[in-house]
């Protein structure tokens, strides 16, 4: 158990119930239980415990009872067994001994019940009263020793400065902290009186905020260590809409100045309590503390049903083995629904504390049958086609796969498996005469009928041999009962039944039907947003599942239901990090093909987005609550919006499925009968490439293959005259132009390939390749899906090479989706209208390229580029290559002066919305550490309606000098604005200054003629970066180094000598 699930199993739940503790030395004695876990409970006794004279050791046994409807106070009655492991005052610390799956799913609804109920024993004035003494003991002790260690910091540099300037910075900072002091102590004066007293009522204060961790809570479970993180970090945004920006800064780099805290030396509070000295935000933070978990909590009811649907249709997809429940349990009668006999899928109606797997009595592997009991006689009876997965549908649901006993049976003539078992599915639609049983092999898989789009394709002799594998000793298959042959022939039946329904339909009906099926069935809920939402943060979850266990700001609800979903995936051996990219597993290539299309039409960040807007109704306006009719209409239309655009999103899918598999469906008609080819065909074999090649648009990205080398590059030019495709890299340099002839040749050989369509979003873009997939491993023929009548033996045989041949293809589709579909690391390419743009271009490469140019031919190359590019001047069509032109004149003039007018010129830009992406500039350090150069700079940048994570500083340090001890103060002050940081060095001397809020090191190389001397000083700068733990995104040497020599040095990304320009690529 790795140490995340180890903390999720001690994860205390809020609970307050009462219950009977017994002990065999001193009876019985009433109790309450306070938190519960998967692990154990904490139990107290208002009376206290001592006398019962307990120890850590002793077995003790706890009953209580569980309400059976909301009008009765006591019902069932449950009895759990457990050993004391610790003794506190007025309670005890027990971990379960024999817990029963019943037992644990009682106490799982009375978290449930308290969780929508509240903590009713909170005392409203004990809460504010200690939140009252929070404040006033910060103000009596917290706040003098930060100032005086800020006092004493100040100082210790001040007398350390080795020139005037730097004490002309110092002497500032600390006649601002002065400044500060005053202001601050004045709001610690009138906080607790004026805003306790006058906005923050006992009557305001929602029972759910007691139950928000980081509220009210105890005061003792967070320290101040957590002070700078939760008071600058989080409030950076509502400090500097309602304070002096310039102010809060020199407040966050003096708070950096600061050591931390030493445990013990003051009584540990809560950070959201400190917050309350803020005049201006403690009521919006208080009301976020209690919109948020409130609003999550009214999803919570919509958010469950269909996640509990899902699961239950994706466990039906599933074969009835399970490596989490034993090969012979009792398992529910089939209804025609995926729910279990009580309307709850196995899967969730397991408890939070129980296991995380199906349980005995679940209806999630409800099988089709009614265990081995319909095993019938043996080997005499065919399964019918409709209990197959995929095949058979019910008015009522999906059919389940038959469970093993069925699988098993042989498949000749006769009456079905299922019809002797007494199932309620029909009789079979399709049978084989007797002796003519194809191979298995037929297709490299599957489509599911009656699921959700985009399912994975399932190859069968895989899937057989993966149930195999997985087969536990004691399954009815290791008797005897069954053989891998029967589990071939079995998925023979199945892959023949598919084969005969894809070649017999008409062009484009297979793929059309099935979609416009799962569209009929599943309306409803594909437009319910928490659908999409949950599964987004199922894919995210795996990642970062240690920052989601501790934010705050996720519902207990949610987290708990994604990590019982997480440990029942494990169970399928689903334990590496990028499982949700394994398209050979059938749950998690379905899982992950779900979040590609989904989480377009309604994410994570939408419903946070929605969240953040009632919240901010909610502080604009104080006589909002949230029983507002208003919100209500805000939330419906939100609603409305996501089901319109999940129904559009939908449609075009079906679109795209009916042309490619039009195309397929022909294409293999064709292969399969060569006499079916027209003399036109014949006489044009590259028809199809061709039609495909008109499809592409201009500004369509792809990756071109030379040799063994792979370019990303963009279609610029189509001429329609000449019939010609001109092709540009990221550096809008032209690497290919291809006539229509050439462009159909390089799609058919695959040294061409598109990545996506011009400005869609990423469900799109994958959309095709899930497509192209699709058909490649589904539709399209290959020399095994010949029928041909062959033994038991002979099939195996060909099962096994479809295997390696499937896992090939999965292999190659697997890199193509991580590493060309990603858009991250290929830079935004440019797409000029205007002949005046390259020649700008040109001019000013040749300018700040030339070492003879002077100041006056940089100043020329300003003047023509704020000509060019000014503001509404239309002569440049892709206003994204603005920020590459401004770094180039920065690298060539503002190396010995900070430029004022270009900064102001590129700031307008991006203020005006002329820029996309992030900008990147450059500077020397010399420069940003001139007298005025860093004020000018910082005056300029906050008066400018610019994000800052949207720039980039690139600082030179290339002069091989040791850095100064200033630079690391401006650093700080930078970093603290929020731009994004990065170093560009060459043999600097870089060693202690590993603490600076630098995020990436731009590793420069100049012309030496010499490949080992750059290899020796890149080696130098790579072992730094992992030393400082800042990777090394960009490198610029003389060419001497491959590719594969800077991979080795850990180089991440390269930019070629000529391109040293293109800044942005800096993501």
């Amino acid at each position: 158990m790795s140490a995340a699930e180890e903390r999720r199993r001690h994860l205390r739940e809020p609970l307050d119930h009462a219950a009977l503790l017994e002990h065999a030395a001193t009876g019985a004695r009433a109790c309450r239980l306070r938190d519960v876990s998967i692990s154990g409970a904490l139990v107290t006794s208002e009376a206290g415990l001592e006398s019962a004279r307990l120890s850590p050791g002793d077995v003790v046994q706890m009953r209580f009872s569980v309400p059976t409807s909301a009008a009765r106070d006591t019902g069932d009655t449950q009895v759990v067994s457990g050993r004391i492991v610790r003794v506190v005052r007025n309670g005890l610390g027990i971990t379960f001994l024999d817990a029963t799956a019943r037992a644990l799913g009682a106490l799982r609804r009375l978290v449930e019940v308290h969780r929508r109920k509240g903590p009713g024993a909170v005392d409203r004035v004990a809460v504010l009263k200690n939140l009252a003494e929070a404040v006033a003991q910060f103000h009596r002790e917290q706040a003098p020793e930060f100032l005086r260690h800020l006092d004493v910091c100040l100082l210790r540099a001040a007398r350390d400065a080795v020139n005037d300037r730097d004490a002309r910075v110092l002497t500032d900072a600390r006649r601002a902290l002065e400044q500060q002091r005053a202001g601050l102590l004045q709001m610690l004066e009138t906080s607790v009186s004026r805003k306790l007293a006058e906005r923050i009522q006992p009557a305001e204060i929602s029972v759910a905020a007691a139950s928000v961790p980081d509220a009210v809570g105890d005061f003792a479970l967070l320290d101040l260590s957590a002070f700078e993180d939760v008071l600058v970090a989080r409030r950076c945004l509502e400090l500097a809409e309602r304070g002096d920006p310039r102010l809060f800064h020199r407040y966050q780099r003096a708070l950096a100045l600061l050591p931390p805290p030493r445990p013990g030396v003051h009584d540990p509070l809560d950070p959201e309590t400190i917050l309350v000295q803020f005049a201006e935000v403690v009521q919006p933070l208080r009301l976020e503390a209690v919109a948020r978990p409130v609003l999550l909590r009214a999803f919570e009811e919509a958010l469950e049903t269909p996640f509990r649907e899902l699961i239950a249709r994706l466990i039906d997809l599933m074969p009835a083995v399970s490596p989490l429940a034993t090969p012979h349990a009792p398992r529910a009668r089939a209804t025609g629904s995926t729910l279990g006999g009580n309307g709850r899928p196995g899967a969730f109606s397991a408890s939070a504390f129980g296991d995380h797997g199906p349980i005995a009595g679940g209806g999630a592997l409800a099988a089709s049958g009614r265990g081995p009991a319909a095993a019938g006689d043996g080997m005499g009876a065919q399964p019918s086609v409709t209990s197959l997965p995929g095949i058979g549908l019910q008015p009522g649901g999906l059919v389940a796969a038959p469970d093993a006993a069925q699988a098993v049976t042989a498949f000749s003539s006769g009456t079905s498996a299922s019809a002797r078992s007494g199932s309620a599915m029909a009789p079979a639609s399709f049978s084989f005469p007797p002796g003519q049983v194809p191979a298995s092999g037929m297709l490299a898989g599957i489509v599911t009928p009656g699921s959700y789009p985009e399912l994975p394709a399932l190859a069968p002799s895989a899937l057989a041999s993966r149930l195999l594998a997985r087969q536990p000793a004691s399954a009815p298959g290791a008797s005897g009962a069954s053989s891998p042959a029967d589990w071939q022939r079995w998925f023979a039946v199945l892959a023949g039944r598919v084969e005969r329904e894809a070649s017999g339909a008409a062009t484009g009906g297979v793929a059309s039907g099935l979609y416009r099926q799962m569209l009929a069935e599943h309306a409803d809920l594909a437009a319910r947003p928490p659908v999409g939402a949950l599964l987004e943060a199922l894919c995210l979850a795996e990642a970062h599942w240690e920052a989601l266990a501790v934010d705050p700001f996720v519902h207990p609800a949610v987290l708990a239901a994604l990590g019982r979903l997480r440990a029942w995936m494990h169970g399928w051996g689903l334990r590496e990090p990028g499982w949700m990219l394994r398209y050979d597993d059938p749950l998690a290539g379905l899982l992950d093909r779900l979040a590609t299309l989904w989480p377009h039409v309604t994410t994570t960040a939408g419903l946070m987005e929605l969240l953040d807007a009632v919240c901010r109704k909610l502080i604009d306006d104080p006589d909002a609550s949230l029983a507002d009719p208003a919100l209500g209409q805000m939330l419906d239309a939100a609603l409305l919006v996501q089901r319109e655009r999940a129904r559009e999103r939908i449609a075009a899918l079906v679109a795209a499925s009916d042309e490619a598999c039009s195309n397929t469906l022909a294409r293999r008609r064709l292969v399969a009968d060569p006499a079916a080819r027209t003399a036109d065909e014949a006489a044009h074999p590259l028809r199809h490439w061709l039609n495909l090649a008109q499809t592409w648009q201009r500004g369509t990205r792809a990756l071109l293959k030379r040799g063994k080398r792979t370019l990303p590059v963009e279609l610029a030019w189509i001429d329609p005259e000449a019939g010609s495709f001109v092709f540009v890299d990221p550096a809008g340099e032209a690497v290919a132009t291809m006539t229509r002839q050439e462009f159909a040749v390089n799609l058919h050989r695959g040294t061409l390939r598109r990545v996506e369509h011009p400005n869609a979003p990423l469900s799109l873009r994958l959309r095709d390749a899930v497509l192209e997939r699709f058909a490649r491993t589904v539709l399209e023929p290959t020399a095994a899906d010949v029928p041909q009548e062959a033994s038991p033996p002979a099939a195996a045989g060909a099962n096994g090479a479809l295997v390696q041949s499937g896992a090939e293809v999965a292999e190659r589709t697997l890199r193509l989706t991580e590493a060309d579909l990603n858009p991250d690391p290929i830079p935004a390419p440019p797409t000029w209208k205007e002949v005046d743009g390259r020649i700008l271009e040109s001019e000013i490469a040749s300018l700040t390229t030339d070492p003879a140019v002077g100041d006056n031919g940089v100043a020329a190359a300003r003047e023509r580029f704020l000509e060019v590019v000014s503001v509404g001047s239309g002569n440049v069509a892709a206003p994204h290559r603005v920020p590459t032109l401004a770094a180039a004149l920065m690298a060539a003039g503002v190396r010995r002066r900070l430029d004022l007018a270009l900064w102001d010129h590129v700031l307008a830009l991006a203020e005006a919305g002329a820029g996309q992406g992030n900008w990147a500039l450059r500077m020397s350090a010399d420069t940003l550490l001139a007298a005025d150069g860093f004020d000018a700079f910082q005056t300029r940048l906050l008066e400018a309606a610019v994000p800052p994570r949207r720039l980039t500083l690139v600082i030179d340090i290339t002069a091989g000098e040791p850095l100064p001890e200033a630079l690391g103060e401006v650093l700080h002050a930078l970093d603290s604005l929020g731009l994004r940081l990065a170093l560009e060095a060459t043999g600097a001397t870089l060693a202690g200054w590993r603490h600076l809020p630098v995020e990436r090191l731009w590793a420069t190389a100049p012309h030496t003629g010499a490949g080992t001397a750059e290899r020796d000083r890149l080696a130098v700068l790579a072992d730094f970066a992992r030393w400082a733990e800042w990777p090394i995104v960009a490198t610029v040497g003389d060419g001497s180094l491959s590719p594969e020599e800077l991979a080795s040095l850990g180089v991440s990304h390269l930019a070629v000598p000529r391109e040293w320009r293109a800044l942005p690529v800096i993501q």
